[in-house]
């Protein structure tokens, strides 16, 4: 159990940098540039674009206004934050992938969102697979690791801690500051500042992160790509925990 609770901190602290949980720096302490691992953006000019917000209801039911029928649309320019949080709070379920950088190797990430429940898959380079399985409700995690058989840990976990997972459900765009506004593989993003200096490239179609730029708590500035993005296409069964999973609560050793 001592090497499997090794293995959890370790993870929890590589999950820690895709959370808010920077120092409140700007910058590279060192003085270097930001480090990028995907193509980023620049930010545009501010606009704090003061346009009321239309009802989105009524045109997502036009199929003129929303040919792809998700329940979606997208006011391109006309946009304004309201219409991103009307779009972020219809969204259920989300599906996103990430690759996040180490100094001694990068961690791949595919996360499911659904049912206020989470599930990451992380893929060390060179190293072995881990799963997470995160219940908001609840608020405890699983950690399980494939290779090692069939036995997972369970233990409590606070949604708003340092080392809890990127949740893009959790951002309140009504507390961000407005920078500007940039295209992103073609989809028109806003870029919104959250209280602690992250910076968010927002859809305003879906209401959801395309990337982020983050600084960890080193001062290093990274940006990372949300990639095959899903919205509301995940189901239940695709975060629940497998049924062979044995898993014993590290709090009160009590098994499901």
């Amino acid at each position: 159990m001592t090497n499997k609770l090794k293995i959890v901190v370790l993870l929890l602290a590589s999950l820690a940098f895709l959370a808010s949980c920077s120092d409140g720096n700007s910058g590279d302490a060192d003085g270097e540039g930001p480090i990028v691992l995907e193509p980023g953006i620049s930010s545009g000019d501010p606009d704090p674009d003061s346009q009321s917000p239309e009802d989105d209801d009524a045109a997502a039911d036009d199929p003129a206004d929303n040919p792809a029928g998700d329940g979606f649309i997208d006011k391109g320019e006309a946009t304004t934050v309201a219409d991103l949080i009307a779009a972020h709070d219809k969204i259920t379920s989300y599906y996103f992938e990430q690759t996040i950088p180490y100094a001694d190797g990068s961690v791949s990430l595919k996360v499911w969102y659904a049912d206020n429940k989470m599930k990451v898959v992380a893929n060390a380079a060179g190293g072995e697979i881990n799963e997470s399985y995160y219940d908001y409700n609840e608020r405890t995690m699983i950690y399980y690791t494939p290779a090692d058989g069939n036995d997972a840990i369970k233990m409590d976990f606070n949604p708003d801690g340092e080392d809890a997972p990127d949740n893009p459900k959790d951002e309140d765009y009504a507390a961000c500051i407005m920078l500007g506004k940039e295209e992103l593989n073609g989809q028109l993003c806003y870029i919104l500042q959250t209280g602690i200096g992250d910076k968010l490239w927002v859809s305003t179609k879906y209401g959801f992160p395309l990337q982020v730029e983050f600084v960890d708590h080193l001062g290093d500035t990274y940006t990372v790509e949300y990639r095959n993005l899903e919205i509301n296409t995940v189901s239940a069964d695709e975060v629940a925990v497998p049924d062979h999973v044995s898993v014993t609560y590290l709090g009160g050793g009590s098994a499901l």
